[in-house]
């Protein structure tokens, strides 16, 4: 191994020095760097007591433990009893892991950069000072996937501690997550994994983050952040990680937009997890009929030092995907209005609540600007944002119809779409009782179109019925990605003694209707139509065949939007029909 070590006193001023070493090695001197020096140190940097003397580096200019272009790799070790002095307006660069185990002082204007290619380990053992804070720390770590600065996995003192702010310019700080969520959290303690923590509360603290670009620039852990004496945004950068950058947007950030000075205590510590079980809380508000789905596929646990504190705050949350990919995830459905609001549930439970008023502005549509905000909140607790699911849906369905054909003993069912998204299919479900559904065999399956802008039929054919006996009937659509939607309930029972049955469908309709007759023999059926003044618009005869006979209004697609009366008569017997045109 090539190294350099220093057992004297060193003054750099104002000038520039390369030091070819793996690693250089300050065996109990003193190096003294002061305003405009700089040392590039082509490796790592160790910096020890001798057992005589201290080791000492007092930093006023630039210390790279990496060249310029980072094709080198420096750790920095700060062994116990050696002083790391950073002094204000000095910088120090590291492009591998930080390793402090004994004083480190990084004073006003002082800045640590982490700007390494690789995984960098941040490292604080049990021997370093209670003063290690960091001043300002820049991440400008170009590693890919899982990586980036990572604090010491398993140690619950190596924490990450910035008096001043944290810059990210690219890269991601990971943490331990705790054992267990609970309040409160007690940093140190076995089990709670470790953090970063930003002592300054300005709204400035933290920059460089961006909730479009959610596979960079966050903490994949836990973050605590300062609480501010007055009423200001508070936010928190974080999210799970980042397993495959290409498809894994893992940024899920939230903030609390504090409408008077918050009474919390101290910091706010703020982490993401996967979501567990739980169900939304179905309330219908703002124009929905219920929240019933979850979005992003994580929960934000936030745990104040004091909750029993009581100011409001509005909570704004980025939700991003947690280990799936965008591309099965229809967003653009979901637009405006308050489609998507903030959920809590208590610190481990699986019971939701929603408190406050929901957010008209709220949306996930589009993606990069994905923001869903709830208004009127205090205390604090898990957050998790949930959607409506059916606002609109993704597949517009018009009603399930079920017409018995009595003639061949079948019950056919009918149904439309006049637009579909993502759509895999159709489940075909029958009942006994209306109530408990099941899928009527396995292969009782229709496949949709995916995506569709027009109008399209779709029938099915039951011939596992008796007669006389009432079925119900549902379809259970199915997107590519999961979700699923119920249908309207349709009934119908075969019977021997009958003479002729119609049914319309899609009915309304926004261009064809189409009509099915059943009859018991060969017959001339009459159909005539009525505006909703009583001016007769169409007169036709048909004739039908034993069995069920489809017929294609095709004229019905020039009629004017409204609602239309059909009578059907065969010379004994009339049927009266109402049909609606909606476009």
């Amino acid at each position: 191994m090539k190294s350099s070590v220093l057992n004297l006193m060193v003054f750099l001023a104002g000038s520039f020095c390369v030091l070819n070493a793996q690693v250089f090695t300050n065996n109990g001197a003193t190096v003294h760097v002061q305003s405009g020096g700089l040392i590039y140190i082509k490796g790592g940097l160790l910096n020890r007591d001798n057992g005589t003397n201290h080791g000492e580096i007092k930093n006023y200019g630039d210390i790279w433990c990496a060249n310029g272009s980072g094709t080198f790799y420096g750790d920095f070790d700060n062994t116990n009893g050696a002083d790391m002095n950073l002094e204000n307006g000095s910088n120090f660069y590291v492009a591998r892991n930080f390793t402090n185990d004994a004083n480190l002082y990084s004073k006003l204007g002082s800045n640590v950069h982490f700007n390494g290619n690789t995984n960098q380990i941040y490292t604080r053992t049990s021997n370093a000072n209670q003063f290690d804070e960091l001043y300002r720390v820049y991440i400008n770590n170009s590693a890919t996937g899982n990586n980036g600065v990572q604090l010491a996995s398993g140690s619950t003192i190596s924490n990450m501690k910035i008096k001043n702010q944290l810059n990210f310019q690219q890269g991601i700080i990971i943490t331990d997550l705790p054992t267990a969520d609970a309040y409160p959290y007690t940093p140190g303690a076995a089990g709670s994994g470790n953090y970063v923590e930003v002592q300054n509360a300005a709204t400035s603290a933290i920059t460089g983050y961006n909730p479009s670009s959610y596979s960079n620039n966050y903490i994949a852990g836990i973050l605590r952040r300062a609480l501010p004496m007055t009423a200001q945004l508070v936010e928190f950068p974080v999210g799970g990680l980042r397993a495959n950058p290409a498809t894994e947007k893992e940024m899920n950030q939230i903030g609390f937009d504090f409408t008077a000075a918050p009474n919390y205590g101290t910091y706010l510590t703020v982490y993401f997890r996967p979501l567990h079980s739980g169900t939304p809380n179905n309330i219908a508000e703002c124009g929905n009929d219920g929240y019933d789905a979850w979005i992003g596929n994580g929960r934000w646990i936030v745990i104040p030092d004091d909750n029993t504190g009581t100011a409001t705050y509005n909570v704004r949350t980025h939700p991003r995907n947690y280990n799936a990919t965008y591309a099965t995830l229809n967003y653009a459905q979901y637009t405006g209005n308050a489609s998507a609001t903030v959920q809590k549930a208590a610190t481990g439970s699986t019971t939701w609540n929603v408190q406050g008023t929901c957010n008209p502005s709220s949306t996930l549509n589009p993606m990069s600007s994905a923001l869903v905000i709830r208004n009127g909140q205090s205390g604090f607790s898990e957050f998790a944002v949930a959607v409506d699911d059916d606002r609109p849906f993704p597949v517009e369905m018009l009603p399930l119809v079920a017409v018995p054909d009595n003639t061949n003993q079948i019950i056919k069912l009918y149904w439309s779409t006049q637009s579909e998204v993502n759509n895999a299919g159709f489940e075909i479900q029958r009942s006994l009782d209306g109530t408990n559904f099941a899928k009527i065999h396995p292969g009782a399956w229709v496949n949709g179109q995916g995506n569709s802008n027009s109008q399209v039929n779709y029938t099915y054919d039951d011939d596992k019925v008796e007669a006389n006996v009432k079925y119900y009937y549902r379809l259970k659509q199915i997107d590519y990605n999961g979700a699923y939607k119920y249908s309207n309930i349709a009934e119908a029972i075969l019977s021997k003694d009958f003479q002729f049955g119609v049914v319309f469908y899609p009915n309304p309709t926004q261009d064809i209707m189409n009509l099915t007759i059943t009859s018991d023999k060969e017959q001339t059926i009459n159909l005539v139509l009525y505006n909703a003044i009583g001016q007769q618009v169409f007169d036709e005869m048909y004739n039908v065949q034993p069995g069920a006979t489809n017929i294609q209004l095709n004229a019905f697609n020039n009629l004017s939007k409204g609602v239309y009366t059909a009578v059907i008569s065969n010379g004994t017997e009339v049927i009266s029909h109402k049909l609606v045109k909606i476009q």
